[in-house]
């Protein structure tokens, strides 16, 4: 008896395996510049939350780090485009150029808050902050000077009452 029970839940468990739609596969968990809010979902599942702002979206993925590393996931889509995604799962990949810093190891973060310097590797593609110079004192301004009167013609008077002509 005890044997017809399992063979017949093997049985339950492969009929419902194979009964699955070819589309629900695992997701990916890869995000290429471009994709659509459906493709996203497509690849990462329903993401937690979404935002909108303009023409701006913002889909927000768990990412079992949010006290350590301060953060969701997030995949920022413009226009129903990926622009950008910063991601904290090691299990996800954005292929494109994401605008995240690199993430901090709990050393590193340690260190920075007693105030020692931080060493972070050199991005060539970032560039560097400029140095702030501040601008000389501005010159006091004075008001051109009046012009001159003009002595070379007699002034008239057009407002003066003329004598009649006989």
């Amino acid at each position: 008896m005890r044997r017809s029970v399992v063979a017949a839940l093997l049985a339950v468990f492969a009929s419902v395996a194979l009964a699955r739609p070819v589309h629900a596969q695992a997701p990916d968990n890869q995000i290429d510049p471009g994709m659509s809010k459906a493709q996203v979902i497509q690849h990462l599942g329903q993401p937690q939350s979404i935002s909108k702002k303009d023409s701006s979206l913002f889909l927000y993925y768990k990412n079992g780090c949010e006290k350590t590393c301060g953060m969701l996931d997030l995949v920022i889509l413009i226009n129903d485009k990926v622009v950008d995604a910063i991601f904290r799962d090691p299990n996800r990949h954005y292929t494109g150029k994401s605008t995240s810093p690199m993430a901090l190891t709990p050393a590193e973060a340690r260190k920075a808050s007693t105030g020692a310097p931080l060493k972070i590797k050199a991005d060539t593609t970032t560039p560097t902050k400029a140095e702030v110079v501040p601008a000389p004192p501005a010159a006091p301004v004075t008001p051109p000077p009046a012009p001159a009167p003009d002595t070379t013609k007699p002034k008239t008077d057009s407002t003066a009452v003329k004598p009649p002509r006989s």
